[in-house]
């Protein structure tokens, strides 16, 4: 899948979430090996951002780093640029059926809504199988043909 660094990162953000939650063998087995190939080049991007910083930066009396107001012109250029680099990083295709069930254990057995959010559902778009039927989507469906 082809995606750029700034969308690298947001899938890593969505992918760490399902890495803490109860999912099918198989599927725990596939995040764990996409979270090992998007790992790097997410920190990849950190590291070309601290150089970028330190690039246009003025150094602080704490030793770090800040990028003056006269130089955040051409800071953010070549940030821009870099997030939005493009790498393409062969992952799987889930599907969303099987990703929507994971749920956090929540103490004696009780279990949250899902832990995806429509944010991550946009984030991970590019990786999921839609496999569910227009009832599963909208179950006000099945109260109108009763």
């Amino acid at each position: 899948m082809k995606a750029t660094l700034e969308e690298w990162k947001s899938i890593l953000g969505s992918l760490l979430k399902l890495n803490h939650v109860g999912l099918p063998i198989q599927t725990a087995t596939w995040v764990e090996s996409d979270l090992r190939k998007i790992e790097p080049v997410v920190e990849h991007l950190k590291q070309e951002h601290i150089a970028l910083i330190e690039k246009h930066g003025v150094l602080q009396k704490d030793g770090s780093s800040k990028v003056p107001p006269e130089n955040n012109e051409a800071f953010f250029a070549e940030y821009n640029q870099l997030i939005k680099t493009e790498k393409e990083i062969e992952v799987r295709h889930y599907k969303l059926s099987v990703l929507a069930k994971a749920r956090l254990q929540q103490g004696k057995g009780e279990q949250t809504e899902s832990i995806l959010s429509p944010e991550d559902i946009r984030v991970l778009k590019g990786m999921l199988i839609f496999d569910f039927d227009k009832d599963e989507l909208n179950p006000n469906l099945k109260l109108i043909k009763n």
